[in-house]
């Protein structure tokens, strides 16, 4: 007996000092589908039974030590319903000696480590965390964007008389620029989203980028119920739906200069009248989807003011019209999950052609005017 009770105290002793010999394993699924893991256990207590990573998410597993055994084994994951396609993950923290692991990969998955630690103060548990991708998946990589051009916007474009007379030439619709773009890639994403043009493609989350301009426009002036109010119909037809879009009309003074109404007095002779055109966006969070292929009264008021420019066409004097300018800079023309604007200041003059159409039957009509959009969004034509 008094050589048995010294060895009871020493195995008694061994495993009061080792309370835990746990295999924590973090697994965060990055390969952007269902994973499903099983377990092969080698030392320890209780078989994990299978179990599912759902997309995206995080999952915590503890493998626990049996009596003087440790936690050893292998964890299988493989995409749900694919068990054939899986890879490996072997964990061993031992009674006595160092913790081990490795992690490998399937034809269609990959186990990164991420870390690995010996939480000395916690019983020389072992913790590891790993990361499942797929590295074949698009997940994360631009795609091209197939765009459906069965939509249509329609709006107007009005001025007061008594502020604006008209453009110097004539169809009045031939003063402005109309430019409508569209994306040309999406990369699937979970955000956080910030300036992105955030949406959905093909029943997956992400962004949108690129730019590609789309659409036919065609517009008339018409006989507005005010007569000191101007109205110009505009319709774009072949827009593309359920992507994010950007709409921008300018008055571009590179194609003509205006004149100024009645009650706007030239102050100096050193001083040019500009007209801008600036959106109404009461109908900013319409979205032209399956649902809605028109899009009705996405309209832009003008507005015009005697500024002073330097050589360069930068602003150096003016009245109400200069805050009015550097609003239209900074907020979108219409923003939300359809139309939104690029802030990206275009320098080029606006060399779109246009094409003579019919001639308009409504009496004092300038004729239709149609033009394929070219180019990119644009702000008000002058260096601000």
């Amino acid at each position: 007996m008094k050589k048995i009770f010294p060895l009871v105290l020493l195995i008694i002793g061994i495993n009061a000092t080792a309370v835990a010999q746990n295999f924590i394993l973090h697994i965060k699924n990055n390969a952007h589908m269902e994973l499903t893991y099983t377990n092969s256990l080698m030392h320890g207590i209780g078989e994990l039974p299978p179990g599912l990573i759902a997309k995206d998410q995080l999952l915590d597993l503890y493998f626990n030590p049996g009596i003087l055994t440790g936690a050893e084994g292998y964890l299988f994951i493989f995409p749900t319903g694919q068990p054939s396609d899986r890879l490996t993950v072997y964990y061993d923290n031992p009674f006595i000696g160092t913790g081990t692991y490795s992690a490998g990969s399937s034809n269609t998955l990959n186990a990164k480590a991420m870390k690995w630690d010996i939480s000395v103060n916690n019983g020389n548990d072992c913790e590891l965390s790993i990361e499942i991708t797929n590295p074949g998946s698009n997940y994360g990589k631009p795609v091209p964007v197939s765009l459906n051009t069965s939509g249509i916007i329609k709006g107007s474009v009005l001025w007061d008389k008594n502020n604006i007379l008209a453009p110097e030439i004539s169809p009045y619709g031939s003063a402005f620029n109309f430019k409508l773009m569209a994306p040309t890639q999406f990369v699937e994403s979970n955000g956080p989203f910030t300036l992105e043009k955030a949406g959905t493609y093909n029943g997956k989350q992400g962004y949108f980028q690129g730019n590609k301009e789309t659409g036919t426009v065609t517009y008339e002036t018409a006989a507005s119920y005010n007569p000191n109010v101007v109205e110009i119909k505009y319709t774009i037809t072949g827009v593309p739906v359920d992507v994010p879009l950007e709409l921008d009309i300018t008055a571009d003074l590179n194609k003509s200069k205006w004149l100024a109404g009645p009650q706007k007095t030239k102050p100096a002779e050193d001083y040019v009248f500009v007209v801008g055109a600036f959106p109404a966006v009461t109908k900013s969070n319409i979205t032209v989807n399956n649902g809605l292929a028109q899009l009705n009264g996405v309209d832009f008021t003008c507005d015009g003011d005697w500024l002073k420019l330097d050589a360069n066409g930068k602003i150096t004097g003016g009245g109400a019209m200069v805050n009015k300018i550097a609003a239209r800079k900074s907020a979108g023309v219409l923003p939300g999950n359809m139309i939104a604007l690029n802030n990206n200041k275009i320098t080029g003059n606006g060399s779109n052609s246009m094409l003579q159409v019919k001639a308009a039957t409504q009496n004092n009509q300038a004729p239709v005017q149609a033009k394929q959009v070219q180019g990119a969004v644009q702000k008000v034509r002058i260096k601000q």
